[in-house]
């Protein structure tokens, strides 16, 4: 895949060693949210890139670099988790890193993620985002995602945003995209 600039992107399951740069890639797409929405410092740990890593719903984009033409690594740009949840596969996180954005990554991450989630049988992809920013909800109501109502959640789901609401989340909705 190529991006508007011309950068030639791929996509590929994480290895431990993208551990580091996936966290940088984190911190740097929260630096984009308004101050006090996220906690900048806040990543995902080891055991969860691990957990998400072992359950095999880590997937990168990645860019070749000048390393890669000497037998080196593609570097890692944009990264989704997600979690198997019942007849659900739900996304835990999906980060791309501002330098890489507007070039339709997250599209194509999340594309791979329906493609994907169908051949294993999943009935729907769930999330949960920000209800009133531009790069959130009206983002994944583009890609055929719709708000989930409070009082029709599944437990599941109710549980994600119970724990965002505790670390201090606010403005927080579940969305689901039928598969």
């Amino acid at each position: 895949m190529t991006g508007a600039t011309g950068t030639a992107y791929s996509l590929r399951p994480a290895r431990t060693g993208d551990f580091p740069q996936l966290r940088t890639i984190e911190q740097a797409a929260a630096g984009l949210f308004p101050a006090g929405r996220v906690n900048i410092d806040e990543t995902l740990t080891a055991a969860a890139l691990t957990a998400h890593l072992n359950n095999r719903w880590l997937y990168c984009v990645s860019v070749a670099t000048a390393a890669t033409h000497d037998g080196g690594a593609d570097a890692p740009v944009g990264f989704v988790a997600a979690t198997p949840d019942g007849e659900a596969l739900h996304i835990n996180e999906m980060s791309v890193h501002p330098d890489h954005g507007q070039q339709g990554l997250g599209t194509r991450l999340l594309t791979f993620c329906v493609r994907r989630a169908r051949r294993r049988g999943f009935t729907a992809l769930t999330l949960t985002t920000f209800a009133d920013l531009a790069w959130n909800a009206p983002f994944y109501r583009r890609l055929g995602f719709g708000d989930c109502a409070e009082d029709r959640l599944t437990s599941s789901l109710q549980k994600h945003l119970d724990a965002e609401r505790q670390a201090g989340l606010t403005q927080r909705i579940a969305m689901q995209l039928p598969l």
